[in-house]
């Protein structure tokens, strides 16, 4: 994400000069304008306008290369990263020796999931700034986060010999100043999720405090050998942190660190020689002297060249280990690692990770539960000490495997909610939840560590000699928070911060500083309100709301099925087949058993109009699965779709649906599904019955539930009712079929069947009967020819969504997501203007409400950036005969060049925020142009919400005001069912 500062940085460039070939021509000049336009909006932190002024300028100028990095970086700072990354690549083309570019472009292919790209980005970045530090750190996540080891150790090597140390300055006065130890050759660099650098053998903590008032030095400790002198360059400090954590990995640095606390008259947080004394071998033997505690047996194998299967068993013998045993390399952490070896007889050599292992004799700690049948439960506890303090972490569980780790437990919980309960009666009381002593005698054994910070993974030993000890996993200092990567609700969250909270008041102790309250990193959505949400979104219709709800979620949590399925449908629903496809196929794929995974897949290829794959992927399902009630609806709906007209499979579906239709009598898209097979069998008038009972049910079902939009479901009735008219091919039903199809294209919100209610309207009015109809044929033809011709230009701006017009004139049926006529009865503006009006409307569109109130006016003007837009609201204002009403194309600084008569009425919907001035000036502006007692509308700007509005919209219409209007009339509208907008409609306040 791009960060404020790189944001100052481009919005301060009206002083340099701009970075490209220049051809001079007017379109570039005007696209300077406005680029420079965006640039003052960005100060003011206005980035919508700033986008609009920016998306102005690459109409005028495609290959604005200032322009598009300034989108680039806007619209990757608000999660649309696929365009940013594409429009920050056009920049590059055309300026390939920036290496701030490379770096922003890596940073989002990371992110995105391309790593290899990324670090071929990061590369280039590196090669153009040799000398800088955080490139080749980042280079060396990249590379690690591919799985190459050894460039990651070179890249960090090299990163080291760059810059020693560095220094993270606080945003406000400083409080506390600490050097955080760490070391580049511990190796095992990676990336944690798409931004972090992560080296397994570090504490994260550090980086969950306060940044307002802690400067943080980081020292990479390899380096003191090699420059001894760093050590007078430090800057003054009140605490050294060691940050280095796993024993094994560590060594070196370790070693290094202790010298480095024999120079500094500092406190030490962690100290080096403590830490060195937690590699697991001499954990057990600690552990080991305390009750209650079960400290594993464990020893290392070193792993000869050859023969390793034999050498294996031999040593497992040798220190009297019995299957099962657990097997992991030195000196890392995480279950990844971790390999159960279930017998030494069937052991082969691929069981058998490559390099030195560590065995760990195995325990039993899983136990049973009537609610979870057949399944062991295995439980995980995390501790944390923190000074003399022990705090709660989390308890995870996980079923059937004795790996508990962050990817099977979530699901294992999720599903099995008690099991949550029982995480949270641990965190509220841990001393209670273990058996009796045990708290407390974890506190001791953790003590003797003689740490300020460490930890442990155990679990409750259910095996009969040992049962009730504590089965110890781990105890070191290597446990990392994962408090950004948690739910704002979750109860482990909140463990953490209490953890975090500890720490920092640790730091301030030992530093003799005085602690202070500050805000800790937040977490992730919370996921049962966030799917919430997301549901209310869909249930609304806002599909592109519910898209970037569900890209949000799915990025926080990557593996939760149920989230990403939802983020396939709301794709597919906003029609992004391919990408809700790559979604959804894998979904099916990977949860065979999940009938939701497998109808929301075949819903998907419908929507797409390929109901050969939906079918196909049906044949794959199992008997079972195939008679399932949801499986069966798609099979008739595959029917319906594929054109079937022979009377054997028509009779086959029907015969489905009316089984299925027995316990759900008034379904209607089962009756929708039953009036369209009786009307291919030939039954047209009980089909046309179907569809009238089917829509006074819809009738009725939206009004018992107005927070649910059932708009789509009335479009597709009515598509299918006009299909059965049209199937009869009787003249007064053809023109019946044109009524109703026009129905379908006014309900709204608008969705994909929009689309084809329209182009089926399209196909059918030609043979209609009804002159009328004919006539609007002429007129359609001529707006798709205009449209045709302008292909080259963006037509962003004069479409709505799903790729419709913006404004809708319902009386020659033109859809739009906007109908204008819906929109000047809200708005009650006939009544305010006088005889004869002269009206204007700034950003007009297709000016459809200039010709909504054509017959209350002598002139109407309007004028727009589309071309497009203009010449099509000309075709219409030339078949309606309203030679009165004439629109241009020009910009607003254009308009206001010109000399003008005064007025009557201005309609400025929705333009103060990409105008291009102050809100005071604008409103002069608007001033200027209205006659005495002129009127005009102001309109908030669409949210995507239908319950809130454009933020400070009021404020904002006030600073209009001012200029010398009264407000005559407020109000509110949601014409287009998905963005709910205010208006208000103020009046020009006359002379003396």
């Amino acid at each position: 994400m791009a960060t404020s500062r790189s944001l100052r940085s481009l919005s301060e460039r009206r002083t340099r000069r701009l970075m490209r070939v220049r051809t001079d021509l007017p379109g570039e000049t005007r696209a300077d304008t406005l680029y420079f336009q965006a640039l003052t909006a960005l100060k003011a932190d206005d980035h919508g306008t700033a986008v609009q002024h920016l998306t102005r300028a690459l109409r005028h100028d495609p290959l604005h290369s200032d322009a598009m990095e300034v989108q680039a970086y806007l619209l990757g700072m608000h999660g649309k990263r696929q365009t940013a990354i594409r429009l920050l690549q056009n920049v590059i083309f055309q300026r390939p020796d920036e290496s701030g570019m490379y770096q922003q472009l890596a940073e989002w292919l990371a992110e995105e999931g391309d790593t290899r790209a990324a670090a071929a980005a990061m590369q280039r970045c590196v090669q153009l700034s040799p000398n800088a530090e955080a490139p080749r750190r980042f280079l060396a996540g990249l590379f690690g986060k591919l799985g190459h080891e050894d460039h990651a150790a070179h890249w960090a090597q090299k990163a080291v010999s760059a810059q020693a140390f560095t220094v993270s300055e606080p945003t406000d006065e400083p409080r506390l100043t600490m050097i955080l130890l760490q070391t580049a050759v511990a190796g095992n660099i990676t990336l944690n999720g798409a931004r972090t650098l992560y080296q397994n053998g570090h504490v994260n903590w550090p980086a969950m405090l306060d940044r307002r008032h802690i400067r943080v030095i980081r020292l990479q400790v390899d380096s003191l050998d090699r420059q001894p002198e760093l050590v007078r360059k430090l800057p003054k400090a009140d605490v050294i942190v060691n940050g280095m954590t796993i024993a094994e990995r560590c060594e070196t640095g370790l070693k290094q660190a202790e010298r480095l606390g024999e120079r500094l008259s500092l406190p030490v947080i962690n100290r080096p020689e403590a830490v060195r004394e937690t590699d697991r071998i001499k954990v057990q033997a600690q552990f080991a002297q305390h009750d209650g505690m079960l400290a594993p047996r464990i020893t290392l194998f070193e792993a000869p060249d050859s023969h390793r299967v034999a050498a294996f068993r031999q040593c497992a013998t040798d220190n009297g280990f019995t299957p099962p045993i657990i097997v992991r390399n030195p000196g890392v952490d995480g279950a990844q690692y971790t390999r159960l070896i279930p017998s030494l007889d069937d052991l082969t050599d691929d069981q058998l990770p490559d390099g030195d292992l560590y065995l760990i004799q195995h325990h039993d700690v899983w136990f049973t539960d009537a609610r979870i049948p057949d399944a062991r439960i295995y439980p995980k506890f995390r501790v944390v000490l923190v000074g003399e303090t022990l705090y709660p972490a989390h308890l995870r569980f996980a079923l059937d495997t004795y790996n508990v780790h962050n990817a099977n437990s979530p699901v294992a919980m999720q599903e099995h909610p008690w099991l949550q309960d029982e995480s949270e009666r641990f965190l509220a009381d841990p001393e209670g939840y273990l058996p009796e002593g045990q708290w407390e005698a974890m506190r001791q054994a953790l003590l003797d560590q003689h740490l300020d910070f460490t930890g442990a993974d155990f679990a409750v030993s259910t095996e009969p000699d040992t049962q009730g000890q504590l089965v110890i996993f781990e105890a070191n200092p290597g446990m990392r928070s994962w408090l950004t990567d948690l739910p704002e609700d979750d109860s482990v969250q909140h463990a953490w911060q209490r953890i975090l909270t500890a720490f920092h008041e640790h730091c301030c102790r030992r530093a003799d500083v005085n602690a202070w309250d500050f805000q800790l990193p937040s977490g992730k959505p919370a996921r049962a309100p966030a799917l919430a949400e997301l549901q209310h979104a869909l249930d609304r219709h806002s599909i592109h709301n519910a898209a970037g709800q569900a890209a949000r979620l799915a990025r926080a949590y990557p593996r939760d099925t149920a989230i990403r399925r939802q983020h396939g449908e709301s794709l597919s629903l906003l029609g992004q087949d391919r990408q809700a496809l790559a979604i959804l196929t894998p979904q099916a794929r990977q949860h065979p058993g999940s009938i939701d995974a497998h109808t929301a897949l075949v819903d998907a290829y419908l929507r797409a109009g390929q109901w050969r794959d939906a079918h196909r992927h049906l044949k794959t399902l199992n008997k079972s699965q195939r008679q399932n009630r949801a499986i069966q609806r798609r099979e008739v709906a595959i029917m319906l779709q594929s054109g079937v007209e022979q009377p054997g499979i028509l009779q086959q579906a029907l015969a489905i649906t009316d089984r299925l239709r027995k316990n759900s009598a008034r379904d209607i898209e089962l009756l929708r599904y039953r009036s369209s097979l009786q009307a291919r069998l030939g039954d047209s008038d009980t089909a046309l019955d179907g569809f009238a009972r089917a829509s006074v049910w819809l009738t009725e079902a939206q009004e018992n539930a107005p927070d649910v939009t059932l708009a789509p479901t009335k479009t597709q009735l009515l598509i299918d009712w006009a299909d059965v008219l049209v199937r009869t091919n009787i003249p007064g039903n053809l023109s019946l079929a044109c009524h109703t199809l026009w129905e379908a294209c006014q309900q709204r919100p608008y969705s994909r069947h929009t689309v084809t209610a329209w182009e089926r309207l399209k196909t059918v009015l030609p043979q209609s009967p009804d002159a009328e109809h004919r006539n609007l044929v002429a007129l359609h033809a001529t707006m798709n020819r205009i449209w045709d011709g302008y292909k080259g230009e963006k037509l962003d701006v004069s479409f709505g969504d799903f790729g419709l017009p913006y404004q809708s004139f319902e009386p020659l049926w033109l859809p739009g997501t906007r109908p204008a006529h819906y929109r000047l009865d809200r708005y009650g503006l006939a009544e305010h203007l006088p005889d004869n009006a002269r009206a204007l409307d700034i950003g007009c569109n297709h000016g459809y409400l200039l010709m909504g109130l054509a017959d209350h006016l002598a002139a109407g003007e309007g004028f727009d950036i589309s071309q497009a837009c203009v010449d099509v609201g000309n075709a219409v204002a030339q078949h309606l005969g309203h030679d009165h009403i004439q629109l241009t194309h020009q910009t607003f600084d254009d308009f206001m060049a010109q000399s003008h008569e005064g007025f009557d009425l201005v309609i400025a919907c929705a333009v103060h925020r990409w105008i291009g001035k102050p809100l005071p000036e604008f409103g002069q502006a608007l001033h200027d142009l209205c006659a005495d007692g002129g009127l005009v509308l102001l309109e908030s700007q669409g949210s995507r919400q239908i319950d809130a509005t454009e933020a400070g919209f009021a404020d904002n219409a006030e600073a209009i005001a001012s200029a010398g209007f009264e407000v005559i009339r407020t109000g509110g509208l949601c014409d287009d069912g998905v963005n709910y907008r205010e208006f208000q409609v103020l009046r020009k306040i006359k002379q003396g």
